[in-house]
């Protein structure tokens, strides 16, 4: 699992298009549990369908929210490497 108990995390993916307003909602996760043989989280985000009773979702639909080392590598630098030169703003090119 990526997340872990108390970690801040962001809803990244909904497969239920009636809670796609979630995307992008930040929830900490209070504890791990199993639904239909698939990891979930229960978070801190009160379901308003439910009676407000907690929401669980799963695992790959939540991000991590957490320090990273001091030599963690961006992730868009690990996908488009680094740049080949560096020019200021300021300065055009013709």
């Amino acid at each position: 699992m990526r997340c872990k108990q108390g970690d801040l995390a962001i809803v990244t993916k909904t497969e239920n298009n009636d809670i796609f307003h979630v995307l992008g909602s930040v929830v900490t996760c209070l504890r791990a549990a199993k639904y239909k043989d698939e990891d979930v989280w229960v978070v801190d985000m009160p379901n308003p369908f439910n009676d407000g009773r907690p929401v669980a979702f799963p695992d790959a639909h939540l991000t991590p929210i957490r320090p990273q080392s001091p030599f963690a590598e961006d992730e868009m630098l690990q996908i488009l490497g680094l740049p080949n030169e560096t020019v200021p703003a300021y300065v055009r090119r013709h």
